[in-house]
């Protein structure tokens, strides 16, 4: 998946090398001793790379290139950051990660090998992985029993709960009712991995819930086409055997993982009609797809159970993965384009945002007045940037959403967002380099958060450091 949060239990170290790019026979061949994940934070932290010549010819130096991922989703490039170190700050997000490529070249700056990429360098901040059980109170649960309707939508009568806007503009949904009960694995009580195929073969894993997901369940009629056709392929991270996210597959269909469940605790609801069928004091509750390392799943529990406390619903606990008690919220990726294509019904007040022109009657209409542009000799760094927005017609707006981009000032002039700024200011810094520009953009939104207008762009806004 792209990302959900990023759970590091350890310190690794991690050695990549990663060709980028095809290198023949005698050309130069580096490596990369990454840092790996440390659980504490990083900021102001200086980090450089130790590259290893290998074999072939011995570099005069090397080209750099820095990038951020958050989890599994988009890649993006720093532009402006080339150099053999960087300085972690706080304009880098909590849990991201920084990759870092190296090229090795000859004394006249021409490639002389492959480029070489230590992905995962070290994570930004990162939050801490758990081996505990969540603390839910009594009180908790009661206030999570139903699903917030903020975050809620329906397409053709079937509820879905959004869990996460990714940063590659895709959508992390999650069912909101059961699909039904199910065994995790049918093949024996000791836990398994959730794996449409045996582990390191093609062979099928019929016995697996990952199957049943990728395959019956796409193939009935438990969702709408029009939403099948919109659901992407993600890497589902295993987080079990005691190692977490140790191993994925590429499947359409997943569940949420431990780290997921405590990431989106607040906007699915623990309580699901079905538990008030048959039995409604028994102890059933919802699977997750992460293998604890004493050979059983864990799940979502209904009233409780070891180490949760009597009554308390909404405890993980430990399930032997033939328990045929525990029902399916089947969860998964739809691209970005789908609230755009899809109409969808009853949206929850966050949810409107994303859908173009709901609300067309008189739109507002905003400017933003040009900021303070081109300065020479000038030094930027450490000032705040607020610029001037004007409400020009149609509804008073209760407030705006922000987002900041960066633009190259030379040829070809590519802009790039910076997804973590996404405040009515910004404070410049030296991560932002020499003459690039700011670009601003403003949404007007009434007091619900809901989009009155169109948004609108102020293009080179200001010289970063002219």
């Amino acid at each position: 998946m792209k990302k959900s949060l990023s759970m590091i239990l350890a310190f690794v170290m991690v050695i990549a090398v990663i060709p980028c790019s095809a290198m023949a026979d005698g050309d130069t061949v580096i490596s990369i001793a990454g840092l790996g994940y440390q659980d504490d934070n990083h900021t102001g932290m200086v980090v450089k790379p130790e590259i290893n010549f290998v074999s072939g010819a011995e570099p005069a130096g090397y080209k750099y290139q820095w990038y951020v991922q958050y989890e599994n989703s988009t890649e993006y490039i720093l532009p402006w950051e080339t150099g053999a170190s960087i300085t972690i700050n706080s304009q880098l997000p909590r849990g991201w990660y920084l990759n870092f490529e190296a090229t090795p070249l000859d004394s006249e700056g021409n490639a002389i090998g492959g480029s070489v990429k230590s992905n995962h360098y070290i994570s930004i901040s990162p939050l801490k992985g758990r081996t505990d059980y969540p603390s839910i109170t009594s009180e908790q649960s009661a206030a999570y029993h139903d699903t917030p309707s903020e975050y809620t939508f329906e397409v053709d009568g079937v509820k879905f709960i959004l869990l996460d806007r990714l940063y590659n503009g895709e959508y992390y949904v999650m069912m909101e009712e059961s699909v039904g009960k199910r065994q995790f694995d049918t093949s024996g009580a000791e836990g398994k991995q959730f794996r449409a195929v045996e582990k390191d073969t093609t062979t099928s894993n019929t016995t697996n819930i990952a199957y049943w997901l990728n395959n019956d369940f796409l193939a009935g009629n438990y969702i709408p086409d029009s939403v099948k056709s919109h659901i992407q392929e993600e890497a589902w991270t295993f987080e079990g055997d005691g190692a977490w996210g140790e191993d994925s597959r590429t499947l359409k269909v997943g569940l949420l993982s431990f780290s997921e469940y405590l990431a989106y605790f607040g906007r699915f609801g623990l309580w699901l009609s079905a538990y008030d069928s048959a039995n409604p004091t028994s102890w059933e509750g919802w699977w997750l797809r992460t293998l604890n390392n004493n050979a059983k799943v864990y799940a979502s529990f209904k009233n409780g159970g070891t180490n949760s406390g009597s009554g308390i619903m909404g405890k993980l606990n430990r399930v032997n993965a033939n328990d045929a008690n525990y029902h399916i919220r089947p969860t998964f990726h739809l691209d970005a384009n789908f609230f755009e294509d899809v109409k969808v019904e009853n949206p929850g007040a966050k949810l409107i945002e994303l859908i173009p022109n709901y609300d067309e009657d008189e739109p507002t209409v905003i400017s933003i007045t040009a900021g303070p542009g081109y300065q020479s000799d000038v030094n930027h760094n450490g000032m705040v940037v607020t610029p001037k927005i004007n409400f020009v017609s149609g509804a008073k707006p209760a407030g705006y959403k922000y987002q900041w981009y960066a633009q190259n000032n030379q040829s070809p002039y590519d802009e790039h967002i910076l997804p973590w700024e996404t405040g009515a200011s910004i404070t410049l810094h030296a991560q932002i380099p020499s003459g690039w520009w700011l670009n601003f953009e403003a949404t007007p939104i009434d007091s619900s958060g809901n989009p009155i207008g169109d948004s609108v762009k102020s293009n080179h806004y200001i010289s970063t450091y002219p």
